[in-house]
């Protein structure tokens, strides 16, 4: 199917599964459907000139399978149903049960990306990248990290480790405040769940490249940002993020451009939009694990590492198997005005 194609398809099919599964009324309060009624549509290119639709619902039986059951009939084929049971931005019990990595939730200067890093009042998640702005140098992470939804506000402190990877904090563990956060909400969906902090002016970084130390064989190797790649964002093609509690991980792209996903966080369940979906590798070697939130996800083109993703939740297929999700940087980037350092 030709991209031209399968974008009018994947419009043309969210029209209709939205008019015929969300809930209407006056007595509405949320957009979000039962669990049955669950159904995310994006698609995959499987090579040059090649696309396929991709539909994701949480169950296997009820309305929403019946209808990508009828989506599927209707591409002729073309399309590929997943049944991910579950998606969610992971608890901060989770996060403290988790085993870290070691070298990433030490104290650690310069700052370099996949270390420990929280609000003062939440739980670690991940340094995914630096970013320049008006008034200097930030990092960047997720909002559920930096900002602690519903919770913060602007300057609030921002620390390195973050717990529960020390005891307690103190004041030289802090390394900047809040700057800017988007804010993620129950009754419209979600683009993108980001976060920077403002580095307070005596901290260092070595800017966006992979530390040794990680797990990583391509250590010093520096990450850049293009302005076009969807031509790389082929189906099956390996990607890679450090992350507070798995280190390195490698994994496989998915799905692109997925919309109505519905995901548990502390919030309740929110609904994204283009979204990524990574496939893990290998069971056992998770690409993300609860600690991971804010991860820089990234690939490999030629002698460059190129970034597109900020990784923000996990999720289980029907047979168990795992999967993360990632949102898009650039959208990261352009909702705080920053630039990749």
């Amino acid at each position: 199917m030709k991209k031209a194609s399968v974008l009018e398809l994947k419009k043309s099919s969210l029209k209709s599964l939205r008019k015929a599964l969300r809930p209407s009324g006056p007595s509405v309060e949320s957009i979000i459907p039962v669990i049955q009624n669950r159904i995310a549509v994006g698609y995959s290119r499987l090579e040059k000139d090649d696309y396929r639709l991709e539909i994701r619902v949480q169950r296997k039986d009820g309305p929403a399978y019946k209808q990508a059951l009828q989506i599927k009939e209707e591409a002729h084929d073309e399309a590929n149903i997943e049944v991910v049971r579950q998606i969610a931005i992971p608890t901060r019990l989770e996060i403290e049960d988790a085993d870290p990595h070691p070298a990433l939730i030490k104290r650690v200067r310069p700052l370099q990306i996949g270390l420990s890093i929280a609000h003062r009042d939440g739980a670690a998640g991940t340094l995914g990248a630096f970013v320049d702005t008006d008034d200097g140098h930030c990092i960047l992470s997720n909002s559920h990290v930096l900002a602690q939804p519903s919770a913060a506000a602007e300057n609030d402190p921002i620390f390195q480790p973050g717990r529960p990877d020390v005891a307690r904090l103190n004041n030289k563990g802090q390394i900047g405040r809040l700057y800017s956060y988007d804010v993620l909400s129950r009754n419209v969906s979600n683009d993108c769940d980001s976060a920077i902090a403002l580095l307070e002016k005596d901290e260092s970084h070595i800017g966006n490249v992979i530390p040794a130390g990680c797990g990583s064989p391509f250590a010093g190797g520096k990450i850049v940002l293009r302005e076009q790649i969807d031509d790389l964002l082929t189906k099956g093609r390996e990607v890679y993020k450090i992350g507070r509690t798995t280190g390195w991980s490698v994994g496989t792209i998915d799905a692109v451009a997925v919309d109505d996903l519905i995901v548990s966080s502390g919030l309740g369940n929110l609904i994204y939009s283009d979204v990524i979906q990574i496939e893990w590798m290998d069971q056992k070697k998770p690409f993300s694990l609860p600690g991971d939130s804010g991860s820089l996800v990234f690939l490999q083109d030629g002698d460059e590492f190129v970034a597109f993703g900020l990784h923000f939740a996990g999720g289980k297929k029907e047979g168990g198997e795992g999967v993360s999700f990632t949102c898009n940087l650039a959208l990261a980037l352009d909702s705080h005005s920053a630039t990749f350092l």
